[in-house]
């Protein structure tokens, strides 16, 4: 029979860097800000200099490498906390709607992508809450009220990611760029809430996962000792 894998180190390791993810919009939201600020400028004929195109130029694609570094790899850290999260539910909870491998795949496939994480995350909240609750009589702090808000949000900066990428792909003119950075801006501004939220989903659940962890191996424990005393 299969045992529950610790996944402390996992979540902590998401946490710390949604939280440098969390840091980088808002750094990027003032980038873009000033980028518009400018934009604006050359687009109405004002004062500029070609240091300061190049200084934003600069600035904006050493934060974009920097924010994709971080973002891949929370993204990596994520899946694999999440993977883990509901292999150990499997473990305990043998009905579950999805095969654990779709925890990571289902981000990855077309359509699918867009409702079965979701589902996944809001089943760990579900399933988790009412296996401690049945087999240990323990009542979980764990509602999944925020799941929702948590993916919504997560659509809505995919959409607005691939429609400033859209931008990008015209022509290269000063209007599409300020068009891009306006959808930017947006990107950054959903991003706060979005990052606070995922920390919050993920921390609310690691908790939990946690618990239960700690109340099914001290029941082993129990368990095998009561054997012992029998043999």
């Amino acid at each position: 029979m299969e045992k529950l894998r610790p996944n402390e180190s996992r979540s902590r390791h998401v946490l710390a860097l949604l939280w440098i993810i969390l840091m980088l919009e808002m750094i990027l939201l003032v980038s873009n800000y000033l980028q518009y600020d400018l934009l604006n400028t050359v687009i109405n004929d004002g004062d500029y200099t070609f240091e300061e195109l190049e200084a934003n130029d600069l600035r904006v694609g050493l934060l974009g490498i920097i924010y994709l570094i971080a973002f891949l790899t929370s993204g990596f850290l994520f899946i694999r906390w999440f993977r883990r999260a509901y292999f150990n539910l499997h473990v305990k909870v043998k009905f579950l709607n999805q095969s654990e491998g779709w925890a990571a795949g289902a981000w990855f496939v077309p359509f699918i992508n867009l409702f079965r994480p979701y589902q996944i995350m809001k089943e760990l909240f579900i399933e988790t809450r009412l296996y401690v609750k049945r087999f240990f009589g323990k009542e979980l702090d764990l509602s999944s009220s925020w799941v929702l808000s948590w993916w919504v949000l997560w659509l809505i900066s995919g959409v607005l990611g691939r429609i400033s990428l859209g931008f990008l792909k015209k022509e290269n003119t000063v209007e599409n760029l300020l068009d891009s950075t306006m959808i930017d801006m947006t990107i950054n501004l959903l991003g706060i809430p979005l990052a606070l939220i995922t920390i919050y989903v993920v921390r609310k659940y690691a908790i939990a996962e946690q618990i239960m962890y700690d109340l099914c191996v001290e029941e082993e424990k129990i368990q095998s000792s009561l054997k012992s005393d029998l043999l």
